[in-house]
């Protein structure tokens, strides 16, 4: 967590365990941990070099390790446990294995864990009607 974060730390391993406990229930026991760091920070310039605002990143040289990087505006379970789906994949699957993984599938995983948790968001209701999946 950088300085001057706009969190408490009670409230980001709050929505952390949140989020793992809804990817723990996907995966059974996760296994990111050891090769995932998150790096809560909301300083607009550090985000810039970090890659952006909500995103995980996956460096394979020297070693292979993911970066999850979360701002402020984007501290939810709902993206963090989609970052934590990214980072799980890439520990568990090599890089042939998972260019092979369609693009609509975290689509789908994001939102059958988002509406089991908030079924009556209108975000929710609103993003099911432009994809035109079926509730």
């Amino acid at each position: 967590m950088n300085n001057g974060y706009s969190w408490n730390t009670d409230d980001i391993i709050r929505v952390t365990d949140d989020a793992v406990t809804r990817d723990t229930e996907l995966f059974g026991e996760m296994q990111y941990a050891e090769d995932t760091n998150i790096i809560f920070c909301d300083d607009k310039q550090l985000l810039s070099k970090l890659g952006g605002d909500h995103d995980t990143r996956t460096l394979l040289f020297p070693s292979k390790k993911n970066y999850i990087v979360i701002s402020d505006e984007f501290c939810n379970a709902d993206i963090l446990a989609h970052e934590l789906t990214h980072a799980e994949l890439h520990t568990r699957l090599n890089k042939k294995a998972l260019k092979n993984i369609p693009t609509w599938w975290g689509f789908l995983y994001v939102r059958s864990a988002t509406a089991s948790y908030s079924a009556s968001s209108s975000a929710m209701t609103s993003t099911a009607a432009l994809s035109g999946i079926p509730d």
